[in-house]
């Protein structure tokens, strides 16, 4: 019969286990699909309609996406236009958004980031995007 020691030593094993499988947000943004929801900016909000977009998912259309690239390239819904391209990074427990060629005055910007369920947050000073993603 295990000794009172040897079950502890055996539960803290399993739960640093547990959270060593948890994948990282580096992890999370860039192995989903994101679909963009919509957009709020200044306190408006916007549903982006990206020219010539329109992806079938599991689940039925996304409509919009972000695109976090392995490479720091990113891609987010234009707004009647093409989609946005720039450059993202990871920066502590926020996502940085710079350089976008298009809406930059709406992207770019420092990102708190709010995983919950299949759902994620964006929300800088003046921009929030919404998303969830696809399996």
């Amino acid at each position: 019969m295990p000794s009172q020691l040897e079950f502890q030593s055996t539960k803290r094993v399993i739960i640093i286990l547990h959270f060593s499988t948890l994948p990282t947000k580096y992890e999370k943004l860039t192995n989903n699909m994101w679909c963009v929801d919509y957009v709020t900016f200044n306190g408006k909000h916007y549903r982006p309609n990206s020219e010539n977009l329109s992806i079938i998912v599991f689940y039925g259309i996304c409509n919009e996406r972000i695109d976090f690239g392995t490479n720091g390239k990113i891609t987010l819904p234009g707004f009647e236009s093409r989609m946005a391209r720039g450059n993202w990074q990871i920066d502590g427990n926020s996502t940085k958004i710079t350089r976008t060629d298009t809406f930059d005055f709406v992207y770019n910007g420092v990102y708190e980031m709010d995983f919950t369920n299949n759902e994620l947050i964006l929300k800088s000073q003046k921009t929030t995007i919404y998303c969830y993603a696809t399996y």
